[in-house]
């Protein structure tokens, strides 16, 4: 947050150019920078947690994804109120659409031309001097909601209980794969041991047969 601070104080100072005319901007775009940063890095924690750790590719794609979709509802391209009332309601949570509207406001806004005159980027993006306040907070609630989201994100991919039993699955399935198939192969069965002769039982009435000894000896 710190280094963000720093870059931010140096790059504001270098494109305030309007401090002279209007004493104030400065702090102004100050905030302004620091709170859309604080609130972008919540996005992009919450990009990450949500595509996992499978591929850094899918971790960027994601990301790039979610910039050109606020860059096209940011009000630059075309005025958000001539499109749909639910991409406008989804505008409310492009970071980078509250910014650029509030610095425009702050550069060509508030009584910058005479009365009863509007500035041309003013007139073309259908902003009011009005718009500045509300954008302010939703800038802030986006902040908000995007911690509060990647912290929730967090809290349940690094859940005890949860990622223990994943790991047991992932190492039940392991152990699975590992086990080969048993292969019948000619010659190779194994052989099972002769049946064993019962044991007479006494008294059944059977005589055991005649010694080949004894019958010797009496030839």
């Amino acid at each position: 947050m710190a280094f963000i601070t720093a870059v931010n104080v140096v790059y504001i100072f270098l494109i305030d150019l309007y401090e002279p005319i209007r004493p104030g901007t400065y702090w102004s775009l100050l905030l302004l920078f620091n709170l859309a940063a604080v609130a972008y890095q919540g996005v992009a924690q919450c990009v990450a947690l949500l595509a996992g750790q499978r591929s850094l590719t899918m971790q960027n794609n994601l990301l790039i994804c979610t910039t050109l979709m606020q860059m096209l509802l940011s009000n630059s391209f075309v005025p958000l109120k001539r499109l749909h009332y639910v991409f406008r309601l989804v505008s409310n949570l492009s970071v980078i659409r509250l910014l650029h509207e509030d610095v425009i406001l702050l550069l060509y806004g508030f009584h910058r031309c005479r009365r009863r005159q509007v500035h041309a980027i003013l007139y073309h993006m259908e902003v009011e001097d009005e718009d500045y306040r509300r954008n302010l907070i939703l800038l802030v609630f986006n902040l908000l909601l995007f911690r509060v989201l990647s912290i929730y994100l967090l809290m349940a991919k690094v859940n005890p209980v949860e990622h223990s039993r994943r790991r047991a699955e992932k190492v039940r399935r392991y152990v699975k794969a590992l086990k080969a198939p048993l292969v019948d192969i000619p010659g190779l069965d194994c052989l099972s041991p002769p049946p064993q002769p019962s044991k007479k039982k006494e008294g059944d009435g059977m005589s055991p047969p005649p010694n080949s000894s004894s019958a010797s000896s009496d030839d």
